[in-house]
């Protein structure tokens, strides 16, 4: 089930990035993933989302920001591969490289939150509030825009709205990136410390320890940064470890991957999986092998 990379080169006229309208009879099941970032707006269709090592239903009127190199698949409910002429997928998709402006370009004082906005899409984002209202319509006008500059104005307009939206979602589990953002240098000092370690034993005389605090002025700092308690957050990046293991190509036993993931006890391992993916591993591999199923 290791995801397959591909080439998003189909940009027209050689401009900076893409925007495509479709209308399809439904998603093809094809797990991949990108260089480009991805903006996917789902008009017309349900299913379930397959976004990095996260499960979830869609449903149409979503929208969707992807970090570039984010495996991921849209998968249709089962009645949309039955030829009914009444269901189908419509939608319209951006694609763009992360730098497609520059390296530079997002850190001026005026564009600073889109930057943030690009660095936060790692784990990917689904839009809640009003951004559901407002984008759509900037989507369309971006289709029949008269040239590409008139069609980056509207892009750069777009980021802007999904920048400044307060209600919003990641998708991706806290630990399935390689790194984080952070402008903090002791929660710097921590993540890293944490996403070194923690296929061994952490304690939280560990964690406190590399903050230089005591462990309850730790817990407090933690829990204000991150809005979870440090045990919460330990188990989420090792299951999230668990997940890339089990969907890989190579995939080891349950087992295996409980002890690489550094838990030394298989209920403990199947207990905290569950009560983070609200399913067993053996599940979750079910459930992800359906993406490849015809």
């Amino acid at each position: 089930m290791k995801p397959q990379f591909i080439r998003r080169n189909d940009r027209l006229f050689n401009e900076s990035f893409s925007v495509k309208w479709y209308r399809l009879p439904h998603f093809e099941k094809f797990w991949h993933y990108h260089t480009e970032m991805e903006i996917a707006y789902n008009l017309k269709s349900t299913g379930t989302r397959f976004i990095g090592d996260s499960i979830a239903p869609f449903a149409e009127g979503e929208i969707v920001l992807l970090g570039y190199n984010l495996p991921h698949v849209w998968l249709n409910d089962p009645q949309y591969f039955e030829n009914r002429k009444d269901l189908y997928t419509e939608g319209i998709n951006i694609h763009f490289e992360k730098d497609i402006l520059g390296n530079s370009f997002f850190v001026v004082e005026e564009l600073k939150e889109i930057g943030q906005l690009i660095e936060r899409a790692s784990r990917g984002i689904v839009f809640l509030g009003e951004s559901k209202k407002t984008v759509p319509p900037l989507l369309f006008e971006m289709l029949d825009a008269k040239d590409g500059f008139e069609r980056l104005i509207l892009f750069l307009k777009v980021l802007k709205i999904l920048a400044n939206e307060h209600e919003y979602q990641y998708i991706a589990s806290l630990g399935y990136p390689e790194s984080f953002d952070t402008k903090d240098a002791r929660m710097s000092k921590i993540f890293n410390y944490i996403l070194h370690n923690f296929q061994s034993a952490i304690t939280l005389n560990d964690v406190a320890e590399i903050a230089k605090m005591n462990k309850s002025a730790f817990c407090r700092y933690f829990k204000k940064i991150t809005n979870k308690h440090f045990v919460r957050y330990l188990n989420e990046v090792r299951i999230s470890y668990a997940c890339k293991l089990l969907l890989a190509q190579d995939s080891k036993s349950i087992t295996d991957v409980c002890y690489a993931s550094g838990y030394n006890n298989l209920s403990n391992f199947n207990q905290q999986f569950k009560k983070i993916k609200k399913m067993s591993p053996s599940a979750f591999i079910q459930k992800y092998s359906e993406i490849l199923k015809t």
